[in-house]
């Protein structure tokens, strides 16, 4: 046997032990990266359903949670498979030895004695190759694959264990919906949640939409709808509060996840003049919904248009131009060309003998050709 075939057995036994020595970490990584992942959950939720944060400490909650599952993944498993496809700093043959010597009493010093020996100059290879001869026949009987045990890993399965058998009791319980609104709440960070008690009602808008011409006026309708439902309902815009107008009240069955008698209040409220998008919530005592935005749609208009009017040559006049009017009269056969100038427009609807075009204009600009044969 020489000292390439010896070398050769040395180092396919350690690379063997460091490659199963790192799949177990990942393993292990594996395990507490799930644990962490419902711990973390589990106690962020109730937190969050027991103290009913405000969204900075949501936004704290919630990066918390990223960070810490991000920092177990990336310690307890990339970094180890890394280290299995020999990338970045994975623990070195002489390491490896020091491992397998604690767990193999009887060669204890014999393979880091072989790495030191297979290390050493050429000048000395008739007495390192007989040396390197013996400690490897003594050597070889033993598996260093086996001092890693996969199922040594079953010990961290508790941190599994615990939280699975919490979220089994909150759904046995019926009360799993505690996590679910909770966590829901914190992903939902930048939203104001601020009421300690569930809604005894729910806001409605009645709207099909929220979207308000610019420098126009918006009702917006609101319906309130529960069994107990507030005398009083406001609107805060900004910084300010605005009580809305009840219009009527009414009694019904609604079919709202089961049948339930509940009360209808309707509620209106007249956005002035809107200019700029709006945010705004309502307050109806200690409740509050979640914010709302009214969308303001820049006004589309017709800053201003020429006609340009090219007389038929048996009339002999000449040709002319107007800017913005409306009326004219034309002997028949007169071509006809408007030229518009619009701002914050997508189309513009152009009747011409009762025959109604769609037109789109290009770079606020839209021209438009006809003759007159009628009037």
């Amino acid at each position: 046997m020489n000292k390439t075939k010896n070398e050769k057995i040395l180092f396919d036994k350690l690379n063997r032990f460091i490659s199963k020595y790192y799949k177990s970490k990942i393993i292990k990584g594996i395990i507490l990266l799930i644990s962490a992942l419902f711990c973390f959950l589990i106690l962020f939720a109730l937190i969050e359903y027991f103290s009913r944060l405000n969204p900075s400490l949501r936004t704290f909650l919630f990066w918390s949670y990223i960070v810490i599952n991000l920092f177990v993944f990336i310690t307890f498993v990339f970094i180890p498979y890394l280290n299995l496809l020999r990338i970045g700093k994975s623990i070195s043959y002489l390491q490896a030895a020091k491992i397998i010597g604690n767990h193999f009493p009887e060669i204890n010093d014999k393979v880091i004695n072989l790495i030191q020996l297979n290390q050493l100059s050429e000048k000395d290879s008739g007495l390192v190759e007989a040396s390197i001869l013996q400690k490897t026949n003594e050597i070889e009987p033993f598996s260093f694959r086996g001092i890693v045990q996969f199922k040594e890993n079953k010990k961290y399965l508790k941190w599994i264990m615990w939280p699975t058998i919490i979220f089994l009791l909150f759904l046995v319980s019926g009360n799993l919906n505690i996590i679910k609104e909770s966590s829901a709440r914190i992903i939902d960070f930048n939203t104001e949640y601020n009421n300690l008690t569930p809604y005894p009602f729910i806001f409605e808008i009645s709207n099909k939409n929220l979207r308000a011409i610019q420098h126009k006026d918006f009702l917006l309708k609101l319906k309130i709808i529960g069994k107990k439902i507030p005398n009083k309902v406001y609107i805060e815009i900004g910084n300010n509060k605005f009580s809305l107008l009840k219009e009527r009240k009414s009694f019904g069955i609604m079919l709202r996840e089961g049948l339930l008698k509940e009360n209808i209040d309707n509620y209106k409220y007249l956005f002035k003049n809107v200019s700029s998008s709006q945010k705004f919530r309502f307050v109806a005592g200690k409740f509050y919904s979640p914010y709302y935005n009214l969308e303001c749609l820049l006004q589309p208009k017709i800053v201003d248009f020429n006609i340009d009017l090219n007389f038929p040559n048996y009339t002999g006049i000449e040709d002319e131009s107007f800017k913005n009017i409306g009326d004219l009269t034309v002997p028949e056969g007169t071509k006809i060309n408007w030229n518009f100038n619009t701002k914050q427009t997508n189309s513009l609807e152009f009747n011409f003998n009762n025959n109604k075009e769609i037109l789109i204009p290009k770079n606020n600009n839209l021209v438009v050709k006809r003759t007159a044969v009628s009037s």
